[in-house]
């Protein structure tokens, strides 16, 4: 737009048009086939008229086929070229670095992100942190779910199955701290689920705790952990309150920035 030129405001029913039009689209992508513009009025509470202009207009641009035996609607494959050109641009570690580098002016610590999967956590990405303590953490380096904070995490957030597979099979012990009794380990993942965080104090190696959280994606799905690292000393067994809200609220905005869509309260 030119420089001084004064932007055009939207109307109400402009504004509204978009949130329908918007609202079609989330429908139709959810629905395993194509729909008929009556249902799909119907299932949107919306008269058949409106659903029907909007279809034929996202019709028109190539974003929605049509069934010419039917007449029913259902996404085109414009979408899916869309979301592949939007998935090559939004990287969790490009979205979460400078997440990562304001974590650790704010608090001194090494920060890591990690990816999950069924056996272990994989650190991707580090922020070294500001203290004398040297974490050696490096990325590509993977460690146990049930020794570290990162994985006690995946065990909260991912799929039942990774907390049964993991029970099926004796726990290594790293160091006297490391929770290895299946009941205790399962009440602590339970709480881990309910606060949103995972600590584990001094299990993986002496002398070293770590804080992590969540990294959610549209789809509420867990894609991987953000901690803080640092010395038992400064990141004790009862992490404080400043810290337990800025490695939730760095993961949160990590979270966001790779599409996750906050519920409204």
């Amino acid at each position: 737009m030119p420089a001084g030129r004064p932007r055009k405001k939207e109307s109400p029913d402009e504004i509204k048009s978009v949130v329908l039009t918007f609202s079609i689209i989330e429908f139709l992508a959810k629905c395993d086939r194509p729909l008929g513009v009556t249902e799909i009025a119907t299932a949107l509470n919306l008269e058949r008229p409106r659903v029907y202009r909007h279809l034929r207009t996202l019709s028109d641009i190539g974003y929605v086929d049509q069934d010419p035996f039917n007449d029913k609607y259902g996404l085109s494959m414009k979408f899916f070229w869309l979301g592949k050109d939007v998935e090559g641009k939004i990287d969790l570690i490009s979205v979460a670095r400078p997440v990562m580098r304001q974590l650790k002016e704010a608090l001194g610590m090494a920060v890591t992100l990690s990816t999950v999967n069924n056996e272990n956590i994989c650190v991707i990405d580090i922020v070294r942190g500001s203290s004398q303590i040297d974490i050696s953490t490096r990325p590509g380096s993977t460690f146990p779910l049930h020794a570290t904070a990162q994985g006690k995490i995946a065990l909260a957030f991912g799929p039942d199955s990774w907390r049964q597979g993991l029970f099926k099979i004796p726990l290594e012990k790293f160091t006297a701290c490391t929770v290895i009794n299946a009941d205790d380990l399962s009440k602590e993942i339970e709480m881990v689920r309910l606060q949103r965080w995972a600590i584990a104090p001094e299990e993986i190696t002496m002398g070293i705790n770590a804080l992590a959280a969540p990294i959610l994606d549209h789809q509420n799905q867990l894609v991987g952990t953000i901690s803080i690292i640092t010395s038992i000393y400064e990141l004790t067994k009862k992490p404080s309150k400043e810290q337990i809200n800025a490695i939730k609220d760095a993961a949160l905005r990590v979270s966001v920035g790779i599409g996750h869509i906050l519920k409204e309260s």
